[in-house]
């Protein structure tokens, strides 16, 4: 049945009150927000994984950040936002006149403006630039109103560097035939099917074959490639001093008669390039001008090879100079005007004119672009971004000498008297297992009798007969004697070198005492542990030159000091000098009159200015067959400038505090450290390093390239040389040794030096024999007949003071002369903000 009672329905319990029912609560007052900070983990707690994640999301998001600057800029060379694209012709043969390839390029710019109409043309400013000028800047308005500063360099190897160090793209012109080969076209084009027909893996395979069949074609340099050996010399440096992007413009096609044969020439450029460029490389018919613009086209388009060393300096190529008289007492100044690329630019730091020289800023502005897409940039006003003030860099490059830093007082009559230890050479270490060896004077009849009588034992199998055919022998015997064994030594070894067979190996006169001739050198328990002293005998060229407290912090200060220039990257610039001299602008003007290139301007930073002991890494250039000799004069293109000087080769060590001196740097040795004295360079910075008798680029060779390894004038750089013996009886471990030395007082000089041989024993001297420098040695193991005793000593050795920088005045800026400073004490400056504390050193 069903009940009577109604079942009630359940009943809503809200929880929340409804956004209705909150309206009408509030009836329009609106409550005060409540803002709760969040904390979120500290960035830098020790031990915090949420920590740690934050800190590498961030890190992540500034490498992005920073890669998309980077990409943004690179993109904007060469167009209306940025500066514009470095173009430069180099020409690869004496047939190839690459100014006129630039003087099509310039005039098809000109056709490209003519066809716009007039109120187009007038945004583009002044008109386009004339024939024949050095740094020509164009706009290609076909070409998206890209930007191109081109420039050309003739054969002259200081042209092409010159071009090559701020070229963003090199346009390598090359000519495929001429009139002197154009009646060998057929038979070349035969011989050269069999390497056209090769696809692109056998010739990525192929390499040094594909060249040596090349070589195989008749007259090769004039038909084929064009290319002779001023510009496979070219394509050495270019390699050297930095790689931009490189494209082959071909010229010359046309006086070819067959198309067949047109298409196996340019198979052969693309082979032949690839050896140099092996990576992407386009290869441009540039006969007809729509040829020449499909290569300027790829120019505009193309993306650009970084130059990691160009990009860490601020640099410019002046585009105009002007000489502005001064009133009165004022000093005449010049004015500088460039689009700034690499790094941003400050007016207290010194600026390098290549082939001028280094010189104050007064003032940076930043006049109209004198080649604008726009007309808003054409109407632009000048400013004056920045002047030098109190903190400007000092044009001072070599540190005063204080004529009191040498003084010492009067010696004593105990100083003046014998120092003790007079027969043991200075600077030995650990030699506490050597026998002591007495004075000369020390040495009795008796005692000298004792020896005598030991020697004519079995151990030493010495007969008294051969000592006293010894004591009988003239000096002018004993030294027939020693050539003959040398005479038969070297015919039993063949003609071989006798440098890379003996190395370090010497003779002295036997005139001259050994201890006389060697008196600077010093023996060395072990040339990897044993210490030598930095600032100990220092010569007097270090009493003016300058040294780094922490090269690494300053350099680091440097790089940060750029986040804060005021003159910014990618502006037309107009950079006001002081003190130039009235002789070098005309000497500069003449040069640029008579077509020896163009300026360039390049920022130095902080220190660049001063002078130290700059040491250099090098690599033997391939093209170069010669050993270089240790203080030979040299050619080095260091960056932006140019000297000459005689550095010394040593062994690159990186981790050991000693290093050894080379005497020739040989194309086997592949690397090397030079060290010279010069301006200091931070790196990275390329070097190249040409070998010429005098300041002529036809004549120079390409010695080795590397690059700056820093300025440390502590860097200890030891000669080696080896004093060899010859074993004259044997008894176990014991021998009598000869021609190592020629007296008794010699032997007892180096006594406590230890000996080694070159089949790996070790040894030391007990005693001499007589008094013609036959002497008892102990060996570690049984000696054998046919090793040889050696005796290494060292001494340390310093470069020459020639270095010249080099201008376009008489090809020298100025000759670097330190006077004399013998009543001088050498010191070195330290290059920090604190108070520059001089080394402690002494004269040599």
């Amino acid at each position: 049945f069903f009940s009577t009672a109604a079942m009630p329905n359940k009943a809503h319990k809200s929880k929340f009150a409804t956004k209705g029912e909150i309206r009408r609560k509030s009836q329009g007052r609106v409550e005060k927000l409540k803002v709760t900070q969040r904390h979120g983990p500290k960035l830098m707690a020790s031990g915090n994984r949420a920590g740690h994640k934050v800190r590498q999301l961030q890190s992540l998001k500034d490498k992005r950040q920073n890669k998309r600057q980077e990409v943004l800029h690179e993109r904007r060379i060469g167009t209306a936002h940025g500066p514009p694209k470095v173009v430069a012709f180099f020409g690869l043969s004496s047939v190839v006149d690459p100014h006129k390839m630039r003087d099509r390029a310039i005039g098809l710019a000109q056709q490209q403006r003519a066809a716009l109409d007039p109120h187009t043309q007038a945004k583009y400013g002044p008109q386009a630039p004339e024939l024949g000028q050095q740094a020509a800047t164009c706009i290609y308005p076909e070409f998206s109103k890209a930007r191109l500063t081109l420039l050309s360099a003739t054969n002259d190897l200081d042209r092409q560097l010159d071009a090559a160090k701020v070229a963003d793209v090199a346009v390598l012109v090359i000519r495929a035939a001429h009139d002197d080969t154009i009646s060998q076209c057929s038979t070349l084009g035969r011989r050269a099917s069999s390497i056209i027909e090769l696809d692109d893996e056998d010739l990525d395979m192929a390499g040094d074959d594909t060249r040596s069949q090349m070589s195989e074609f008749p007259d090769v340099n004039k038909y084929g490639m064009c290319v002779d050996q001023v510009g496979e010399k070219f394509l050495s440096i270019l390699q050297a001093v930095g790689l931009p992007t490189v494209v082959i413009a071909v010229v010359g096609m046309t006086d070819i008669p067959s198309k067949r044969v047109q298409r196996q020439m340019l198979r052969l450029h693309t082979v032949y390039f690839r050896h140099f460029f092996p990576e992407y490389l386009r290869v441009i018919v540039c006969d007809s001008d729509r040829g020449l613009g499909v290569m300027l086209r790829h120019v505009c388009s193309t993306r650009m090879r970084k130059v990691h060393w160009r990009d860490q300096v601020p640099y410019a190529i002046v585009e105009k100079l002007e000489w502005q008289e001064g009133q009165g007492d004022e000093e005449p100044l010049l004015a500088v005007s460039g689009y700034l690329r690499g790094r941003p630019l400050s007016a207290n730091n010194l600026v390098h004119i290549s082939h001028i020289g280094s010189f104050q800023v007064q003032t940076i502005s930043a006049p109209p672009d004198p080649c604008p897409t726009t007309a808003h940039d054409a109407s632009a006003h000048a400013e004056v971004l920045q002047a030098a003030d109190a903190d400007a860099e000092s044009l001072k490059w070599l540190k005063d000498v204080d004529p009191m830093s040498g003084e010492q007082t009067w010696p004593t009559e105990e100083d003046l008297g014998p120092a003790p230890g007079d027969g043991v050479p200075g600077g030995d270490d650990d030699d506490d297992d050597m026998d002591e060896a007495p004075g000369d004077d020390a040495v009795s009849t008796k005692s000298r009798k004792s020896i005598y009588s030991e020697v004519q034992t079995q151990i030493d199998s010495l007969m008294a007969t051969d000592i006293s055919r010894l004591e009988k022998m003239t000096p002018e015997q004993r030294e027939a004697e020693r050539k003959h064994f040398e005479e038969q030594r070297k015919a039993a070894l063949g003609e071989a070198g006798e440098e890379r067979l003996f190395p370090d190996e010497v003779d002295y006169p036997i005139h001259i005492p050994a201890r006389q001739r060697f008196m600077r050198y010093r023996g060395l328990a072990s040339f990897r542990s044993s210490r030598w002293d930095p600032y100990e005998s220092l010569p007097a060229d270090y009493a003016r030159i300058f040294q780094f407290h922490n090269i690494k912090a300053t350099q680091k200060a440097v790089w940060a000091a750029y986040d804060d220039m005021p003159v910014p990257l990618d502006t037309y610039i107009r950079i006001v000098l002081k003190g130039v001299p009235k002789e070098q602008f005309d000497a500069a003007c003449n040069a640029l009159r008579l077509g020896n290139g163009f300026l360039t301007l390049s920022g130095l930073r902080r220190h660049e200015h001063k002078w130290s002991l700059m040491h250099y890494s090098l690599q033997f250039s391939s093209k170069y067959t010669q050993p270089v000799k240790s203080k030979d004069s040299l050619l080095l293109h260091v960056g932006f400038r140019v000297m000459r000087c005689n550095p010394i080769f040593s062994e690159p060590s990186m981790k050991a505090d000693k290093h050894k001196l080379m005497r020739y740097f040989h194309p086997d040795d592949k690397f090397a450290i030079a060290s010279a004295y010069g301006p200091i360079s931070y790196p990275p910075m390329p070097v190249l390093a040409f070998k010429t008798p005098e300041l002529d680029a036809l004549s120079a060779d390409l010695v080795a390239f590397g690059s700056v390894l820093g300025a440390d004038p502590n860097r200890i750089i030891l000669k080696k040389v080896v004093l060899t013996g010859q074993p004259y009886k044997i008894h176990k471990k014991q021998a009598v040794v000869r021609f190592m030395f020629h007296d008794e007082h010699d032997i007892r000089w180096f006594q406590p030096v230890e000996l080694f041989t070159k089949m790996g024993q070790a040894g030391r001297i007990k005693c001499p024999i007589g008094t013609h420098g036959y002497m008892k040695c102990q060996m570690s193991d049984t000696l054998r007949s046919e090793d040889t005793i050696c005796m290494a000593l060292y001494k340390r050795v310093y470069p020459k003071w020639t270095t010249l920088l080099c201008s376009w005045i008489q090809e020298i800026e100025r000759q670097y002369q330190v006077r004399s400073l013998d009543d001088h004490g050498p010191q070195t400056e330290d290059l920090e903000d604190a108070d520059m504390t001089p080394a402690e050193s002494a004269v040599e």
